[in-house]
């Protein structure tokens, strides 16, 4: 007879060793609030947890467990009804079982963080393995409860979110209801992909995890980061930027390693944040420095720590180029800079807001015609929103008047034909290495050879810009 997992998790008054263990991350029960407290906030509603099981005495008991910590609770028994839930009202925790009929608890974690980017997700299962685990953290699950279980754990992993949610930027965030619509600080996008990001970027802001942002050049890596910084708890503290194809970012970031707050010696940037930018470079020894850095439970780094990248990470990790136990590390939030030309109705919202930047400087209103903010969306930009930009600006220095014109346009893009055709007739793809490569060769064409403002445009250093001309030899 298979047991009901009910029965895996054991009941309060369990004598077995079973009845003390807790996870290793979760705080030891001195630090606890009064789980009376928890559920309550002085100037908000009671927190809400939904229970997600198909077994209908597990969700009577993680309701009543829930239920006597001060939280609101409710239970429902597919992960369709999860979605419809949390479609019609929000919950701030959702307890969710990873072995459903029909569905996955791992499948449904990203639709649910569609739907409630802000709730805290803990999954819960008697089949539980490494590779679940990472991949429900990977996917946005906030903590992972392996079965058989005491009661008392979820009790425990409840306070602990509800200590979170109650005194970090999150309860004022989401609670205010922030328009994250069309844009997020000094990002915007009105165009799905666009709000999804800004809706991850937002609550990613409220936590102090581990973030990787992932996106080819040009398309607000180091700018979502700065905003994730300004929006949370840390904006008056440091910003601090690593350059991965530096000369000495093995020394930076063993300085950051070094910083140990029980002897007093404080990291640079100590309380705000840390920005990699493109980690797939760092060195061996580098990666090292950062993991240890990373995994330090006992004397956790006292700041944020952020890693942008152009390149998909798991290729390299699996042929050993890249930490495997990093990657981990880093994605605990995985944000995905959708290129421009994925998101072209954004570009008339994007050239109002350089325009308006230019009047904003120079006094002058300008305003573009229909025929101009075509042409500016049939081209494929493969130097995404900093191109866009920085053809605005060259546009706007040029002309006279206040109508920017396609006339007043680089040549090559106001005479671009949308789809380039075979001799076959069949449509030309472009790989992404040669879409890199035009993205190089039309920086330096743009900058007449200048490679310091190339390798600005594109949004990389001179070493890197540098190392792909000799590449293009």
């Amino acid at each position: 007879m298979v047991r009901s997992k009910l029965s895996q998790m054991g009941t309060p008054e369990d004598n077995g060793e079973r009845a003390n263990q807790v996870s290793h991350d979760l705080p030891p029960a001195s630090s606890r609030v009064p789980s009376s407290s928890l559920g309550t906030h002085p100037h908000l509603a009671p927190l809400r947890v939904l229970v997600v099981d198909d077994e209908r005495p597990i969700r009577v008991s993680c309701e009543a467990i829930a239920r006597s910590s001060g939280f609101d609770a409710a239970s429902v028994a597919s992960g369709q009804e999860a979605l419809d839930r949390l479609a019609r009202e929000p919950f701030d925790i959702v307890l969710l079982d990873i072995r459903m009929p029909k569905t996955s608890g791992l499948d449904l974690i990203e639709e649910l963080l569609a739907i409630s980017p802000g709730s805290y997700i803990v999954m819960m299962t008697g089949h539980a393995s490494i590779e679940a685990a990472v991949e429900a953290m990977k996917k946005g699950a906030y903590h992972f409860i392996q079965k058989p279980f005491h009661l008392d754990e979820i009790r425990i992993v409840l306070q602990r979110i509800g200590e979170e949610i109650t005194t970090s930027a999150e309860a004022t965030m989401w609670r205010s209801q922030v328009d994250t619509s069309k844009a997020f600080g000094r990002m915007l996008g009105s165009t799905g992909p666009m709000r999804q990001i800004f809706r991850m970027a937002a609550r990613a802001s409220a936590r102090k995890n581990p973030i990787l942002i992932v996106g080819e050049q040009g398309t607000g890596k180091e700018l979502i980061a700065r905003c994730i910084h300004d929006c949370g708890e840390r904006n008056d503290k440091p910003f601090l930027v690593i350059d991965c194809d530096a000369a000495t970012p093995e020394k930076q970031i063993e300085a950051l390693s070094a910083a140990d707050p029980g002897n007093g010696a404080a990291a640079p940037v100590a309380g705000g944040s840390v920005l990699l930018n493109e980690v797939s470079l760092l060195s061996k020894e580098a990666q090292s420095h950062l993991f240890r850095l990373l995994d330090n439970r006992s004397t956790p780094p006292d700041f944020r720590v952020m890693a942008t990248t152009t390149k998909d990470l798991e290729p390299l990790a699996a042929r050993g180029e890249f930490r495997s136990d990093l990657l981990y590390r880093l994605s605990v939030f995985v944000l995905r800079m959708p290129p421009l030309r994925e998101r072209v109705a954004d570009i008339p919202l994007l050239v109002d807001y350089f325009l308006d930047l230019d009047a904003a400087d120079k006094g002058r209103k300008i305003e573009a015609t229909t025929e101009t903010l075509q042409a500016l969306m049939r081209y494929p930009w493969p130097g995404n929103v900093r191109q866009l930009r920085s053809v605005i600006e060259r546009a706007v220095a040029s002309m006279t008047g206040t109508t920017l014109k396609v006339s007043h346009l680089p040549s090559d893009l106001k005479n671009w034909k949308k789809e380039a055709v075979s001799q076959s007739g069949a449509a030309v793809v472009e790989t992404m290495a040669e879409v890199e490569k035009r993205a190089v060769m039309e920086a330096m064409k743009f900058t007449n050879g200048d490679k310091v403002k190339a390798a600005q445009l594109l949004g990389i250093s001179r070493t890197t810009l540098y190392r792909k001309l000799e590449e293009y030899k």
